[in-house]
C-alpha cells in the first residue's frame, strides 16, 4: 500500500478528526439554539459564539480535504467541504441580518452536507485502510 494514502498519514487523521469536530460543532449549535429556544436567553449567546467555531472548523476541514490526496482526488470531498464552509460563511451573514427564516434553511442544507461528508469519510476505502492493491 502506497505511504499516500495509508490510514496512519497525518492528512488522513486530519481529514477525520476535522470532519467529526466539525460535525461536533454542529451538534453543539443545534442544542445551543434549542436551549435558546427553550426559554433561555443564554442559548443564544452560545449559538453565536459557536458559529464563530463552526465556521472556522468548516475553513480547517476544507484545508484537510486539500491537504490529504486520496480525499482531494475524489472530487465530492473537495467541493462538498467547499460547499459547506461558503454556506456556513453566508448562514453567519444571514443570522447577523436578522434574516431567520433563510438562516435556519440553510443550517439544514450544511447539516444534510455535513453530515454526507462525515459518513462518507467514515466509509471511505481511503480513510479505513481496506485500499485494493
Amino acid at each position: 500500500m502506497d505511504a499516500m494514502i495509508h490510514p496512519s498519514t497525518w492528512s488522513v487523521q486530519a481529514v477525520r478528526w476535522s470532519v467529526s469536530l466539525h460535525t461536533v460543532a454542529l451538534v453543539v449549535q443545534l442544542a445551543a439554539m434549542l436551549v435558546f429556544l427553550s426559554g433561555r436567553p443564554e442559548g443564544f449567546l452560545a449559538h453565536s459564539t459557536n458559529a464563530w467555531i463552526v465556521l472556522t472548523l468548516g475553513a480547517l476541514q476544507l484545508l484537510a480535504v486539500l491537504a490529504c490526496s486520496p480525499a482531494r482526488s475524489d472530487r465530492f470531498y473537495a467541493l462538498t467541504a467547499l460547499v459547506i464552509v461558503t454556506a456556513e460563511a453566508l448562514e453567519v451573514y444571514l443570522g447577523l441580518s436578522g434574516l431567520r427564516f433563510a438562516h435556519v434553511t440553510l443550517a439544514m442544507i450544511i447539516w444534510a452536507f455535513a453530515l454526507t461528508l462525515l459518513i462518507r469519510t467514515i466509509t471511505a476505502l481511503w480513510a479505513v485502510g481496506r485500499m485494493s492493491g
